[in-house]
């Protein structure tokens, strides 16, 4: 054990669950030059979910801002992927969510698809005012 003065060397332990995925890309991209042909995706440690989560509290939620702290991409590479090949790193990265991030998320999503069902049901209860009072101004 580290004597008091020193920083222990802290890293996990062989043999457990991967942390790593490595996402092969259908559409290559070349960034000066070299050919990336996979984005790696990582889980994150306690520290680095309090330093994304305090980014989120201070700008808002993004799913951009979520996503790429989890992979060894900048933004600018994200953003340049193809759609399908976004997909993907995307599915890696929900993989690799903490649960307490992946149950507000879930959350977040059931609330926007109410939202959504709200205005669609209001719209079409719109459509059929409208349509039964033909010639009313």
């Amino acid at each position: 054990m580290a004597d008091k003065d020193s920083t222990p060397t802290i890293e996990f332990a062989p043999g457990s669950k991967s942390r790593f995925c490595e996402v092969p890309l259908d559409f290559p991209l070349l960034i000066d030059g070299k050919k990336l042909k996979a984005v790696t995706v990582h889980r994150l440690t306690a520290k680095a979910v309090g330093e994304v989560q305090a980014g989120l509290e201070e700008n808002g939620f993004s799913f951009d801002a979520l996503m790429q702290p989890f992979t060894d991409q900048p933004q600018e590479v994200l953003d340049a992927l193809d759609q399908d090949d976004y997909a993907k790193v995307e599915e890696a990265v929900l993989g690799f969510l903490p649960v307490k991030m992946r149950a507000a998320l879930e959350n977040m999503r059931a609330e926007m698809e109410a939202m959504v069902q709200a205005k669609m049901d209001q719209a079409a209860e719109q459509e059929i005012k409208d349509a039964s009072s033909p010639g009313e101004v």
